[in-house]
């Protein structure tokens, strides 16, 4: 998903505990997207409003499937906030930039529950794997 979400892999992304997020505010849908391989039918009328939401929001082609997507959906968009202990990891993209990498240098040391992962390039294959933030240390990058 780096490089279609995360401005070709230089932003982050959260891990977030699902079990602390079900209380949110205005929150009307959550949990895995499902994949298939033609689109959902919806026949109005005759089915649910919820049917036609879960279908509309929860479905994506089978082509994402390994996304592996889990979704929140609420009744306005805009930020949000959450339990802080929902928070459980941080992961930057394989080019993330360095005052982000710089942030994730001085947190990854803390005890308080939250990990923080870079992304890195595996040399002769192309798929991405994450490793563990160590102080001062970063990672090898076709990124210059």
């Amino acid at each position: 998903m780096w490089s279609h979400y995360a401005e070709n892999h230089t932003g982050f992304c959260v891990g977030l505990d699902e079990s602390q997020l079900s209380g949110l505010k205005a929150l009307i849908l959550q949990g895995f997207v499902e994949y298939h391989e033609t689109a959902p039918t919806f026949r109005f009328y005759f089915e649910s409003p919820e049917l036609f939401q879960n279908r509309v929001f929860g479905c994506k082609a089978a082509d994402w499937s390994y996304e592996r997507e889990y979704r929140f959906l609420f009744e306005q968009s805009g930020l949000r906030e959450f339990p802080p202990s929902a928070l459980k990891e941080v992961i930057l993209g394989c080019r993330a930039y360095m005052p982000l990498r710089n942030y994730a240098d001085e947190r990854c040391e803390e005890n308080d529950g939250v990990r923080f992962f870079q992304m890195r390039e595996a040399f002769q294959e192309y798929r991405l794997l994450k490793q563990p933030v160590e102080k001062n240390t970063r990672p090898m990058s076709s990124f210059f």
